[in-house]
């Protein structure tokens, strides 16, 4: 009589701990791959909401003229929005913001950016005037809104202004302030931020110079 041949114990614990090593390494090396995928799209969500930030930014710049009354030392604006004369690349200096103030030149309604720090967000605000001269929120706008979405953060935005002073000002140009007669231009720099499937955040840096296109 001829033996049945058969797998024994040892042969199909070894079959089975290859295929267990086996299945390990492809399920790790799909998860790596998955998770790299996953990086890859966050990363290009977040570079396109970037641009798209910065591209409302710039249009809203070329098309309004920079509000510099806003930022004059006895104005009532001077409490909540951080100003710091220094120099920038030209000898009369800049404005340093973390808030942009933008004025329409025909309604005088002002548009508000905000960057703020601790809650890391990007917001925006049209305000207008009452007949009395107060400066009120405009239809639409009661409460600031936020400029990006809830998965991406701004954990860093700064608004450098352009001559330090408005040359449009009466003082400037009579008093022949030759330092101060540019045509207003804006630097405006922030880095969006969001939770990777890799590292922990993913970060983007956006910077770009932009000058008023509004003649007074």
């Amino acid at each position: 009589m001829r033996k049945s041949s058969a797998f024994t114990l040892v042969e199909v614990l070894i079959s089975i701990t290859i295929f267990v090593i086996f299945m390990g390494m492809s399920l790790g090396a799909y998860l790596t791959f998955h998770r790299a995928q996953l990086e890859a799209s966050i990363t290009r969500g977040m570079m396109l909401e970037g641009e798209q930030i910065m591209n409302v930014l710039t249009t809203a710049v070329k098309e309004n003229r920079v509000a510099y009354s806003a930022y004059e030392p006895d104005n009532t604006f001077n409490s909540v929005i951080p100003v710091n004369f220094s120099l920038f690349s030209l000898p009369e200096g800049a404005i340093e913001t973390d808030t942009l103030i933008l004025s329409e030149l025909d309604s005088g309604d002002e548009l508000e950016i905000h960057w703020d720090a601790e809650e890391e967000i990007l917001t925006q605000q049209w305000f207008t005037y009452d007949d009395g001269g107060e400066r009120i929120e405009a239809a639409g706008y009661l409460e600031p809104l936020r400029m990006h979405s809830e998965s991406v953060n701004i954990s860093f935005a700064e608004f450098r202004i352009v001559p330090g002073r408005d040359p449009y000002d009466a003082e400037n140009i009579l008093g022949n302030q030759e330092e101060y007669w540019y045509q207003p231009m804006v630097q405006i720099k922030f880095t969006v931020k969001a939770k990777g499937a890799v590292r922990e955040e993913i970060l983007f840096d956006l910077q770009t110079s932009v000058t008023s296109r509004v003649y007074q």
